[in-house]
């Protein structure tokens, strides 16, 4: 047990250098640094939650084997910045869940995209999710169309962008939509 509680201390990038160092490989100190993202707890939460999204990559079945858990709590995570570190590895790392949890995860991000109060990160992240589903499961290009038609017609000027370009993606990948 390395008490990185007690390491987290400020959200600067040296500090965040040394604790991706510390982690390293190790799975029990990547899973430590998980404990403490998913207590919820600001700013401890986001500064944990924001060093595992940046070492996840290295961590990959550890991370595999924690995303049914990651989905299930993704609701109730108030700390946007765990959320959205979260949602990054949903999106950078390969997903191999079943088709249940990927339907919970595609309502949740149609449920985000389309709400509003949600930060723009964590609409923008829900995107790039059910981008990627769209790729697998086809059947919800129209429906990802007209929440993306609907979110460029009420969003931000970054938001309307984002909607146009990823509309554009989908009917340059997938041209029967």
């Amino acid at each position: 047990m390395q008490n990185y509680e007690s390491k987290l201390v400020e959200s600067s990038k040296k500090l965040s250098d040394i604790m991706i160092s510390d982690i390293g490989d190790d799975p029990e100190r990547f899973l430590e640094m998980y404990r403490l993202a998913v207590r919820d707890e600001y700013p401890l939460s986001m500064r944990a939650g924001g060093i595992i999204a940046k070492i996840a990559n290295k961590h990959v079945c550890t991370v595999q084997k924690l995303i049914p858990e990651i989905i299930e709590i993704l609701p109730s995570i108030k700390v946007e910045g765990v959320k959205r570190g979260f949602l990054k590895m949903l999106i950078e790392l390969p997903l191999e869940i079943d088709e249940d949890l990927s339907g919970q995860l595609a309502d949740l991000a149609f449920e985000w995209i389309s709400d509003s109060k949600q930060a723009i990160a964590i609409r923008a992240y829900s995107m790039d999710i059910i981008y990627n589903f769209s790729l697998k499961y086809h059947e919800i290009v129209p429906e990802f169309i007209a929440v993306l038609d609907e979110v460029g017609r009420n969003g931000s000027a970054g938001l309307k962008q984002r909607c146009r370009k990823m509309i554009d993606q989908l009917k340059m990948k997938l041209p029967d939509y």
